[in-house]
């Protein structure tokens, strides 16, 4: 009975597009800081992926890193300027949406603050999916890698930063 329960409550969200969604709230940061990062759907693994991401923007050795970094492309803030900028509150929806042949993994639309995560590509491995987060926040932020293909823009904040994030997701499983 139990097993038909959740058989039936699965297959009556995904075959009922007009089922509600569940808003879930992210980790509990410091007080002196803003929560950023809010749940729009009902995948587990995006409500993870907004408690980690939540918790490795806060993290104080995530933006020292970040602070510390020489100098990043597609921008000409300095990288104590790049941190406060990140320490800025940038409030951030994460979504989903499914699109089957694209080779998108996530986007959000301009001058928006969702990020759409393609169902058809994640989930994926956990901190690949907190720097695509990390990554879309970051051009929320203003920040921006010239056109759209990855290779050559290891050193932007999206990419860079993304791949600085990542870093410190192990240390947030166990936050």
């Amino acid at each position: 009975m139990k097993n038909l329960l959740i058989l039936v409550l699965l297959f009556g969200c995904v075959s009922n597009p007009a089922a509600p969604i569940v808003t879930v709230e992210t980790v509990q940061v410091p007080s002196n800081t803003l929560t950023t990062f809010t749940v729009k759907s009902t995948l587990p693994y995006l409500a993870e992926v907004s408690r980690l991401a939540e918790c490795v923007i806060h993290d104080e050795d995530f933006l020292k890193e970040i602070r510390s970094h020489k100098q990043f492309d597609f921008t000409d803030l300095p990288s104590l300027e790049i941190e406060k900028k990140l320490r800025e509150y940038a409030p951030i929806i994460i979504s989903s949406y499914s699109k089957r042949f694209s080779k998108t993994v996530a986007y959000r639309n301009i001058g928006s603050n969702i990020i759409y995560f393609n169902t058809q590509k994640n989930p994926r491995v956990i901190k690949e999916m907190v720097n695509t987060a990390f990554h879309e926040w970051a051009h929320v932020q203003g920040f921006g890698h010239g056109d759209n293909y990855a290779k050559g823009k290891e050193n932007s904040i999206p990419y860079g930063g993304g791949l600085i994030a990542e870093k410190y997701v192990e240390k947030c499983l166990n936050f």
